[in-house]
């Protein structure tokens, strides 16, 4: 068991290195999403994804290592968390380093988490701001002048900020 038990301390310790990785784009991000830097969004955008699949590859290892401490102590997986499988182990000697990293895991969570909320929060903000424009601009065109034909029926031209005819 105590080496199940150190396999999941590294593991947590591994993921927590990934998630602070991710905490770190997540926030050069929010510097390129405030200065409407698309190259840069794009860039950091890609890393994110070949960073959070190695979060992924972490997660399996851990939930492979649960299972294996869920069979030892003859309990179902989804019976036990983290902080309880802390509780279960508090007479063992890895008890104050794997409490430790998982409130370290904890920390490291929630900060990723509160960056994506601004990141979020950021980019609607930024998605509005152009619906506003666009719609600005439409209102705009529809407000042109109208004219006569030949004929003398009045007409409005259609105004199109969009040149499809080159």
């Amino acid at each position: 068991m105590a080496g199940l038990i150190h396999d999941l301390i590294e593991n947590l310790n591994e993921l927590i290195g990934v998630y602070d990785e991710l905490t770190a784009l997540c926030r050069e991000k929010k510097g390129y999403v405030i200065d409407n830097d698309a190259e840069n969004i794009k860039r950091i955008t890609a890393l994110e994804t070949s960073v959070v699949a190695r979060v992924g590859r972490f997660d399996k290892e851990r939930v492979s290592i649960i299972k294996d401490v869920c069979q030892v102590l003859g309990r179902e997986e989804s019976e036990l968390t983290l902080t309880q499988l802390g509780d279960l182990i508090s007479n063992q000697p890895e008890h104050k380093e794997y409490t430790e990293v998982v409130e370290r895991l904890k920390t490291s969570a929630a900060d990723l988490h509160e960056i994506n909320e601004q990141n979020k929060t950021l980019i609607n903000n930024a998605m509005d701001f152009i619906d506003f424009s666009v719609n600005a601009i439409r209102s705009t065109m529809d407000n042109s002048p109208a004219g006569f034909g030949r004929d003398g029926e009045e007409y409005r031209e259609s105004a199109s900020f969009l040149d499809i005819n080159g």
